[in-house]
């Protein structure tokens, strides 16, 4: 098909030069009252792309009939094994400057889509990962600091245990030393608030459980109420020593 002729955008031009012309007569072999078959050597006169072929059928070659013996054609359906009638691959090559041009946009196009969407999977995940991260360091510095004002209250007392060890042990673990029965949560006192800094709170410093809140701590653990309770005792005995002295 290659040297067939053809117009400006590729196309075979039809009918071609010295072709069949239509219509034109083929025998057919009968195989039943309902099916006949024939074929041809030449399809130059078929032009598939644009048209469409009606058959009719005599007996005498005199008078033909189509559907239901009237006047209509029986349909040909054609299928195109090989060639270019329905695929025209010559046309692209001499096509217009467009068709060169819209396919790589149109790529271009959907490769922008298709990235932007994979970065806004990532960019989320990322963020949600970023974001786990920096609340796992808020904990890890809230018990830190946690950590860090036990360890301070601790020295306290600890300094107050060197300097009184032989007096202060005792007052400790003697149990008939009266104390407050019961433990004033100071979580929500912030450290460095009016109502904390206005205070004489002892030799131990402010309660163990002040600030806590600050540190999302919001109920003081069973260790720092018991440490609070040593700093009572603490205070309050020396507290009653200095007035003896």
């Amino acid at each position: 098909e290659s040297g067939l002729p053809r117009d400006d955008r590729g196309y075979i031009i039809w009918p071609l030069e010295g072709s069949t012309q239509l219509p034109f007569f083929v025998k057919a072999t009968v195989i039943n009252s309902q099916n006949a078959i024939f074929s041809l050597n030449d399809y130059s006169w078929l032009n598939s792309r644009l048209k469409w072929y009606g058959i009719f059928a005599s007996n005498d070659g005199v008078n033909f009939a189509g559907i239901d013996g009237n006047n209509e054609s029986v349909r040909l359906d054609v299928i195109i094994e090989e060639g270019e009638q329905f695929v025209n691959y010559l046309r692209f090559q001499l096509s217009a400057w467009q068709a060169w041009l819209i396919p790589p946009i149109v790529v271009g196009f959907l490769t922008l889509i298709i990235s932007g969407i994979v970065y806004k999977l990532w960019n989320d995940r990322y963020e949600k990962n970023k974001e786990a991260e920096h609340m796992k360091l808020l904990i890890q510095q809230r018990d830190h600091r946690q950590v860090q004002q036990l360890n301070t209250i601790n020295r306290l007392i600890q300094r107050h245990y060197e300097q009184n060890s032989q007096q202060l042990v005792p007052v400790i673990e003697d149990e008939s030393i009266p104390s407050d029965g019961s433990v004033i949560d100071y979580s929500l006192v912030a450290l460095d608030s009016d109502e904390a800094t206005g205070q004489e709170w002892g030799p131990t410093g402010p309660p163990a459980s002040m600030g806590l809140a600050q540190h999302g701590i919001y109920q003081p653990p069973k260790e720092i109420l018991e440490l609070q309770m040593r700093q009572n005792k603490v205070n309050k005995w020396l507290e009653q020593k200095k007035i003896l002295q």
